[in-house]
């Protein structure tokens, strides 16, 4: 059962990152090394699957319960504690000083690394869009852009590795 399987994966890698606030914790939940490039479309493919974990960020309680305010709280499409999807790989998470916002910065593949502004119930577009090509050289996506989607703030055209984010004040 390919469930099965992508949750015994990502337990070996659960969580990428965590960050916690006043408010809540922010827990993102990535995947084995296998399906980073994207080269298994059953797999990479899960990170647009709403009622999976695989590629979000899941906003959660000090006790682990789901905050009322969630964006899928009551909805029959999406987990209640994915807070946002579509992403490929967080690597770091700061939230700005001045205006609050929670900043992530992400591995892409071959080019394409970026930071994202998250926003509630926003879907970051992984693997339908990237500015990246996976490592046998194909694209991954034919587009980069899509209304729909959430758009990076910032990417990095060749790669960077980004790894932990931080605001220096």
């Amino acid at each position: 059962d390919v469930r099965q399987q992508e949750l015994e994966q990502a337990r070996r890698e659960l969580p990428a990152r965590l960050d916690a606030v006043l408010d809540a914790i922010y827990a993102a939940y990535g995947t084995g090394w296998d399906d980073v490039a994207g080269s298994d479309p059953r797999r990479s493919g899960l990170a647009q699957e709403a009622l999976w974990l695989v590629r979000t960020l899941l906003r959660l309680n000090d006790d682990g319960s789901v905050p009322k305010d969630n964006p899928f709280v009551g909805s029959a499409t999406h987990l209640p504690e994915i807070y946002s999807f579509g992403h490929r790989v967080i690597e770091g998470m700061d939230f700005h000083p001045q205006t609050g916002a929670l900043w992530a910065s992400e591995h892409g593949p071959m080019g394409g690394d970026e930071v994202n502004i998250i926003q509630a119930g926003g879907n970051y577009g992984w693997p339908l869009l990237t500015y990246g090509i996976d490592y046998d050289g194909k694209p991954v996506s034919q587009r980069r852009w899509r209304e729909d989607l959430v758009e990076p703030a910032i990417i990095w055209v060749p790669s960077i590795a980004p790894s932990g984010t931080m605001f220096y004040t």
